[in-house]
């Protein structure tokens, strides 16, 4: 799939203002809504982040954000079907690889 082709798997919500899209697995649906994306598009326009510039972030990451979600399943030990919504937090851990096997890693505190 190209990254112009939609992903059938993704639809933009107007009524909620959000990207939709289905969890690999899980049989949930999970929502990111329109400021989560301001905050990980900084550099978008100031007059406001398009539906389009959203939907073209999610094709490119979309490994990204299907780890986010799967890893958020997986910490509140969400039941399958349960659906879910990811936050700008979520998806930039993912982004920076801070989630393995749907959990986030663990910090270390270093003492001395």
């Amino acid at each position: 799939m190209s990254q112009t082709e939609p992903d059938r798997r993704a639809t933009w919500r107007d009524d909620l203002d959000a990207l939709q899209f289905g969890v690999p697995g899980e049989g949930s649906l999970c929502l990111v809504h329109r400021l989560a994306f301001r905050a990980l598009l900084p550099s978008a326009p100031a007059e406001g982040l398009s539906r389009q510039a959203c939907l073209e972030f999610f094709f490119r990451e979309s490994r990204h954000f299907e780890a986010a979600a799967k890893s958020k399943v997986t910490r509140l030990g969400l039941a399958p079907g349960h659906n879910l919504h990811l936050n700008s937090r979520d998806i930039r851990r993912a982004i920076a690889g801070d989630v393995s096997d749907g959990l986030p890693k663990a910090c270390r505190v270093l003492t001395g």
